[in-house]
């Protein structure tokens, strides 16, 4: 007996604090893998592809980059595409989402890890998303506490609407741009909250407070950096694209969003949402208004052009786990043991009857919309967003999935038919795929900057 006492008392005891950062930490960690895994379902299903258009024109300057160096790719002159004038590519994209690929391929390859460019574009939103996932826990802990950043983290991880440009294969700006966001948020919301001094960078910004003379030297500069198009005025007035630039109001993705769509990408964080404005204006500091306006700016963007669900997702995630968290801990104190029976006219003296029986009759109705949440996204990530439209999928009568491949298939077809120097003319929904499948010149492409050429190809499609 002596012995056994002396060995338990030897066995190390981790103290409840050592525990909780354990739990968070084992939270966070199933969130971020949950994250990535729940992007892979068009790589099970449809093998390791690039989706959609504008990301193959992603991939093609991401390959010439880390076969040339940034210094041709910035300054190379593409002929294969408007044909005839070509275009530029180091002064007409963005180049953060090629150079990161890039970065990280080089990393690889010098770590001796074999991996073709192709996979580390089609992993890169994936392994981003799981980077978002800690970005939102950080940035929500900032405005309440670790147990709703750990709800938003969770929240965000399965989103619909952050998923829909996300999914593996997804290698476009928006898997990148979303993360590079929230970090730089939260790293605003730090610098406020740990140095007074934030005041001065902020009199850079000609929209804050400052001096006329600040303001117009500032402004220039602002216009030089972020030149406002088409699609930016539209979000001013929605219907400026459909009066001026018809070819941007044609795309599905500038709509309008129907009321639907807030809930098929958001589901029960629609009714989350109101509860955690009200604890954020319950206590407002300089990170909770910063979260307000922002939420408020994304519903409206996100009305006007359906595209931009995707950024009103994360702020819904955030200020979701704020309410979500603060429910549950102002309900979860409620829940009492049973009281004796010579405690119940006490009870009632005091106004608290039944209060344990409605806190955690409230717990389970949370717990089961955020079960519902979990089943809701998962199904609509599979069956909605993990299709790339290269590559389309039906069923057959007795539920066997046919695969059709006819669009590779002719892209194939092209490149080993054609003579290298021929000229293709499709409409401008093709044109990126044709140039980076096929490897041939094309007359217009998804850039859609010459009006000219894509009304002439349209008017020779629609002639006798």
């Amino acid at each position: 007996m002596t012995v056994e006492v002396q060995t338990k008392a030897k066995l190390p005891q981790l103290s409840s604090d050592k525990q909780l950062t354990f739990i968070k930490l084992a939270v966070l960690s199933m969130a971020a893998i949950l994250s990535f895994a729940t992007r892979l379902f068009s790589v099970l299903r449809f093998e390791s592809v690039i989706h959609e258009f504008d990301p193959y024109f992603n991939y093609r300057t991401t390959r010439y980059l880390t076969e040339e160096g940034f210094y041709n790719f910035h300054n190379w002159f593409d002929d294969r595409a408007w044909y005839p004038l070509g275009r530029i590519i180091g002064g007409t994209i963005y180049p953060g989402l090629m150079v990161t690929s890039a970065t990280l391929y080089n990393m690889m390859q010098f770590l001796n890890i074999t991996i073709d460019i192709r996979n580390v574009c089609v992993f890169l939103a994936p392994f981003f998303s799981s980077l978002t996932t800690i970005v939102t826990y950080l940035l929500t802990k900032e405005l309440k506490d670790e147990g709703a950043g750990l709800v938003a983290a969770a929240m965000i991880a399965i989103v619909p609407g952050y998923i829909s440009r996300s999914v593996a294969g997804s290698y476009d700006n928006e898997g990148i741009a979303i993360f590079c966001m929230l970090l730089t948020y939260y790293f605003w919301i730090k610098a406020v909250s740990s140095w007074g001094g934030y005041v001065f960078p902020n009199q850079l910004d000609p929209t804050s407070r400052a001096s006329p003379n600040a303001a117009s030297a500032g402004s220039p500069l602002e216009c030089k950096i972020s030149p406002w198009t088409g699609r930016f005025y539209s979000l001013l007035d929605p219907s400026y694209a459909k009066n001026h630039i018809p070819i941007i109001a044609s795309v599905s993705e500038h709509q309008p969003t129907s009321w639907s769509s807030f809930y098929f990408d958001l589901q029960v964080l629609v009714f989350l949402f109101p509860a955690g404005l009200y604890f954020c204006f319950s206590k407002l500091t300089d990170a909770n208004i910063f979260i307000i306006l922002y939420g408020v700016l994304s519903i409206y963007f996100a009305g006007v052009m359906v595209r931009l669900m995707l950024v009103l997702a994360p702020v819904m995630c955030i200020v979701s786990g704020v309410a979500a968290s603060s429910l549950l801990s102002l309900h979860v104190k409620d829940i009492e043991p049973k009281v004796e029976k010579h405690d119940k006219k006490k009870k009632h003296e005091n106004n608290l009857v039944f209060r344990s029986e409605v806190g955690a009759l409230f717990v389970c109705v949370l717990g089961c919309l955020l079960i519902s949440y979990v089943f809701h996204c998962t199904w609509v990530t599979s069956e909605a967003y993990s299709s790339p439209s290269i590559v389309l999928s039906a069923r057959a009568h007795d539920g066997a999935r046919i695969i059709f491949d006819d669009f590779r298939e002719a892209y194939t077809w092209l490149k080993m038919n054609t003579p290298e120097d021929s000229k293709v003319m499709s409409w401008w929904d093709y044109g990126y795929q044709i140039t980076a499948m096929a490897n041939r010149t094309v007359i217009v492409d998804n850039n859609t900057w010459n009006n000219t050429h894509i009304s002439r190809v349209g008017q020779a499609m629609a002639s006798t």
